[in-house]
This record gives structure tokens, sequence and C-alpha cells, in this order.
């Protein structure tokens, strides 16, 4: 069949089919116990059901074997990166339907899934740098990976701060892919995610009806470096632009952290201290988060990722200039807010 007929198509049952399970799927995971429960980390006042996401991992795990996900990759490599995605769908939506794996053996697992993902790299060539050894390379990526499983895991706390950051990015990443005449047959991949997580933002758009859970969260955190290191080879900027896109992401989970730490707070602690959670306790909206993070994508992520794709300056550079403005811009609403709320 030929290419362009496929992704037509993809662009009608993606988002519709998804559409038409998602209430029945409500229920069922309602019917199951998988429910989020208020409490002090969380800031939502009643009960919602969790492991939605699990709609957006079956077309993500679906779409990684569609022949032009990788131009350059091999089968073997395709398939530890399709593990990688399993191991994270199954152990989350798990966890959803129970709530009994221990933090340790979530990141342990998460780990393991990590490790796939560098040897997917690894057969797909993804490795090879002039730069850094391959061993280094593994270790950077294995970091990589499970931090952002657990950083998204993190921000889902918010209605449809996940889901609708993932589709902002999708879309600019296309409509960049465009400027730069690259063959969008390279975004399959994320323009199927963009286009799951845009049908599952109509129960998880605030007043969220149903979660990702962590099968959705982590699938996300993890397809997202999949993409990323899947496709560089072939579009080299790809790399660098998911970091400015997800650079307030980054941001505030290192300076919530260090945050914490000056104040002689535990790291692992549950609470409600990224400046994303404050923003929704300073004004009592979930829109406003929401608002602040998919904003920051189109005024900043897009300018900063033509600056990229033009060769303005160098890449590192510019990734490094973005990183640090969000990080100052989330230093001085943190200061800000915080004297509000106390």
């Amino acid at each position: 069949m030929d290419s362009s007929v496929v992704l037509g198509l993809t662009l009608l049952i993606v988002p519709v089919s998804s559409l038409a399970v998602l209430n029945l799927l409500r229920r069922m995971l309602i019917r199951w116990g998988s429910i989020s429960l208020p409490s002090d980390r969380g800031l939502h006042s009643h009960p919602t059901a969790r492991g939605g996401g699990i709609i957006i991992a079956l077309w993500a795990t679906g779409a990684l074997w569609a022949p032009f996900v990788t131009s350059q990759g091999t089968w073997i490599g395709d398939a530890f990166y399709f593990t990688s995605l399993v191991i994270v769908v199954v152990v989350g939506f798990v966890d959803d339907l129970t709530n009994k794996l221990s933090a340790g053996t979530r990141l342990l697992i998460h780990f393991v899934a990590s490790a796939c993902v560098v040897l997917g790299a690894h057969f797909s060539g993804a490795l090879q740098s002039d730069v850094v050894t391959p061993l280094l390379s593994a270790a950077v990526l294995v970091f990589i990976a499970a931090w952002s499983i657990n950083a998204m895991n993190f921000m889902d706390g918010v209605d449809g701060l996940v889901s609708g950051q993932l589709v902002g990015v999708a879309l600019c990443v296309n409509l960049l892919g465009i400027v730069d005449g690259v063959d969008l047959e390279n975004f399959f991949f994320m323009t199927v995610l963009g286009l799951s997580a845009a049908a599952f933002l109509r129960v998880n758009f605030p007043p969220a009806r149903l979660f990702l859970g962590d099968s959705g969260s982590g699938l996300i955190g993890l397809a997202v470096v999949v993409f990323a290191v899947s496709t560089t080879p072939d579009v080299w900027w790809i790399g660098s632009v998911l970091v400015i896109f997800y650079s307030l992401f980054i941001m505030d989970t290192f300076t919530t952290l260090i945050w914490r730490l000056l104040r002689g707070k535990h790291p692992a602690a549950a609470h409600r201290e990224h400046v994303y959670q404050l923003v929704v306790q300073r004004s009592g909206r979930h829109q406003d988060a929401l608002l602040v993070y998919i904003g920051h994508t189109f005024l900043i992520g897009v300018p900063f990722s033509l600056l990229i794709i033009y060769e303005t300056m160098p890449a590192v550079a510019l990734v490094a200039i973005c990183l640090t403005f969000s990080g100052v811009f989330l230093v001085v609403t943190r200061r800000l807010i915080s004297g509000d709320l106390q």
C-alpha cells in the first residue's frame, strides 16, 4: 500500500477508533478498581479512573512496526525498541490495576526497559559517535530514558498536561519537518502518538474523567526517547528539538530537586512543590498550568527549533540557552507563587 494512503488512513483511524472506546475503557477501569484517590501529593479532590493511557500505548507499540518508522534501522533494533515499550506498558498497567509495586521495583524495571532502548540503538547504529565512546553514550541514554519515564509520571498530576504537551510537540515536529523538507514518513511514530493523545484529551482535559496512569505516562516518556534515538540519524535536529520542547519539564524537575535539597527535604518524599503544581494551587485551575507549558512549546520551542534547523548557532549552544531561560523562568515563577501561597 502506498505510504501516503497509510498516513491518510492513520489520520482518520487513530483518533476515531480511540474516541470510540474511551468511555468503555473508563467504565472497565472503574469496574476493575483502577481508581486514583485524592492524596497529599496529588491535586485532585475526587476519585478518578486511571490507566486510560493504555489506548495510546496500543497505538504506539503498533506504529513501531510500521516499515518506515526507522528507515536505517534493522528489525532487531525495532524489536528491542518494541520490547522496551511493552515492558513499561505492562508493568505500568499492572500497577494501575493493583497499586502494589514498590517504587524501587518500578525503577528497576524502568532501567531494564531503558537498557532495551540502548540495545535497539546499538543494532540500528544510533550509538555511533565521533565525540564520545559507545559505552558512555549507552550510559547516558539509559539515564535519560529512565528519567523521562519517571518525569512524565510525575507531570501527569495535572489534567491534560502530559497528553496535551505530547499533542503540541507532535504538531510542532511535523510542522518543522515540512519547513526542513523532511519526508514526514520519518515522523509516523510521533504522529500516531500525537493523534491518540489528542483523542485522549477528550476525557483527560480539565476536569479530567480519566487519567493516563503509569501505563500511559511511562509509555509517553519512553516513546519520546525512542522516537528521538530512532529518527536522529536521518533527521539530525530531532534530538535537540525534543530537548527544547520539553525544556520546562526537564528544568522543572531539576530546579525542584535543587530547591528541596537546599531546604533539607528528602528528594524522594511525596510533595506538591513542582512549579506546575504551584501554578494549580495558586489559581485553582489545571488549565493555567496547561497553558503555560503548551504556550512554551509554541512560543519558545518553535523559534529556537527554527534557529537549529537553519544552523544560525551551534545546536548545543541553542539548547543550553533554552534550558537556561526555562530554568530562570521557573525559578522566578516559583518565588512569585510561593510568596502568594504562604
